[in-house]
């Protein structure tokens, strides 16, 4: 296939299965089309034109309720409302207006189409829409009501935007359709009442004098409740109400179905979700949700590990972040019943946040801090804890409760800060270590084999890797940068820079 005719369906703004439904045919027929076709059928079905169709088909709707809303002054024309020389103004070419240019974009979309006879049973509701420009149909009431058949169009117009935003999964882009097709059965619903049964009986009917009127006799209706203080009387009027009442009906059905459907899936996802839970193990459960979470969970969903993750804690108006690894369980991380629930005496690590709800002081977020810790302790004395201080003075008590490692908040940035102004630009070196997304990371993995020197390793990771070695552990004690050039031994770990 040449570029040139690839061109009119490979616009990011134009997708050509959506245009293959509407018409019927494969892409390789499209593409047999003449350029003019091709080029015309992009335009014809791109969003932009889409969204001013929709535009004028929502005009023309104000059109007709402008109509039927005017005071009638004699008998009644063959609008309902007004009389013939007032309809004849600005209003009749108005319509004349929106009539031609629904039918002249009927008119060349069945041109561009290859099956047209495909084309035209798919798009009755188009076609009965334009027929009022007809004249021998502008003699009928009824047949004006064919007009409100465009609102129709809402539906597809509505999920063709939403298939095109990114990130929307296909539950969602489901759950959007189902919205807007509800959204659009209502709002058609209220406007056919409202405008048909003003059609017919105002100037017949005392009771249907302004559009309220029909309004609230559409709602009454629509709602089943017919409490009969106003009902139509003319043979077109009682056809309208006919076909609100089971509209009615089919609506409550729907809507019946759609929360029904909505609560057992909720169901559902709970229990999957409780059931995922159940067996956990060697999971991660991080105590508290506040930005340091955030970040802390989203480092570890885009690290190479892809650990499982529970986030135990209390309502917080923070968002919560949607990913398949990540459960979140509502519970106090100071008691037992809490931690249970997390699973903490099958986790490996615990990381314990500050919690600063409910106009908490520093020194009580600490003290609640502690007391998690000590909770964790005792169900799990081998699992690896992690605690976030705001008071330095608190480290000694967290350190007694048995957390293995502490960091203090802002006790790192005064001392960056210094280092900053001894060596201007060196923040950028701050940022790209702690910035996953940059691609550099400090890690402590344990070393193969023993007897090696640390430049000579350092070089060998270097060569092998690209990985920088800067320190190493032994015994607990962490050496960075030693002085001498020591002989690593086996058990030592060393900490090495390196690109992911």
């Amino acid at each position: 296939m040449s570029k040139d005719r690839q061109s009119a369906f490979v616009d990011e703004e134009v997708h050509w299965q959506e245009i293959r439904a509407e018409l019927g045919v494969n892409q390789a027929t499209l593409e047999k089309q003449s350029p003019l076709k091709r080029k015309v059928t992009a335009f014809m079905y791109a969003p932009k034109t889409e969204i001013v169709i929709l535009l004028f088909i929502v005009l023309s709707i104000v059109l007709l309720v402008v109509e039927v809303s005017m005071p009638t002054k004699g008998p009644p024309g063959w609008m309902g409302s007004a009389s013939v020389s007032e309809v004849t103004g600005w209003f009749f070419y108005l319509d004349v207006f929106f009539s031609l240019l629904f039918a002249a974009e009927y008119l060349t979309k069945l041109w561009v189409a290859p099956r047209r006879m495909y084309f035209v049973r798919n798009n009755i509701v188009d076609l009965l829409a334009i027929l009022p420009i007809l004249r021998v149909f502008r003699i009928g009431r009824a047949v004006r009501l064919l007009r409100l058949l465009r609102l129709l169009r809402l539906m597809r117009v509505g999920v063709i935007m939403q298939q095109r935003i990114n990130g929307l999964s296909e539950e969602l882009q489901r759950r959007t359709a189902e919205n807007t097709i509800i959204v659009v059965y209502l709002l058609f619903s209220l406007v056919f009442g409202t405008v048909g049964v003003m059609v017919f009986e105002k100037g017949h009917n005392d009771g249907f004098q302004h559009l309220g009127d029909g309004l609230w006799w559409c709602v009454v209706t629509l709602t089943t409740v017919g409490y009969g203080d106003i009902s139509p009387k003319t043979p077109g009027g009682k056809v309208v109400a006919v076909i609100i009442m089971f509209i009615g009906l089919s609506f409550y059905a729907l809507l019946t179905g759609l929360l029904s459907t909505i609560i057992i899936e909720r169901t559902k996802q709970r229990e999957s979700r409780s059931m995922e839970t159940a067996n956990m193990k060697g999971h991660v459960v991080v105590c508290g949700w506040n930005e340091t979470g955030r970040r802390l969970v989203t480092d570890l969903i885009n690290s190479e590990h892809d650990p499982k993750i529970i986030v135990l804690q209390k309502e917080s108006p923070l968002e919560r972040l949607a990913d398949p690894n990540i459960h979140y369980i509502d519970g106090d991380a100071t008691t037992a019943q809490g931690l249970e629930h997390a699973r903490v005496a099958h986790a490996t690590v615990v990381v314990v946040l500050p919690d600063l709800s409910d106009n908490r002081s520093t020194q009580d977020a600490d003290a609640r801090s502690i007391l998690t810790i000590l909770a964790v302790e005792r169900l799990n004395q081998k699992i690896h804890t992690v605690v976030e201080l705001l008071n330095e003075e608190n480290v000694y008590h967290v350190r007694n409760a048995g957390c293995d490692e502490v960091i203090v908040s802002g006790s790192y940035t005064g001392t960056m800060i210094s280092q900053v102004v001894q060596f201007p630009g060196i923040s950028d070196v701050f940022n790209s270590l702690f910035d996953p997304g940059d691609g550099t990371q400090v890690t402590e993995v344990a070393i193969e084999g023993s007897g090696k020197r640390f430049s000579e390793l350092s070089q060998t990771l270097y060569r092998s890797t690209n990985a920088i070695l800067i320190g190493y552990r032994r015994d607990q004690k962490l050496v960075m940068s030693p002085k001498d050039d020591p002989t690593l031994e086996q058990g030592d770990t060393i900490i090495v820079i390196r690109r992911v």
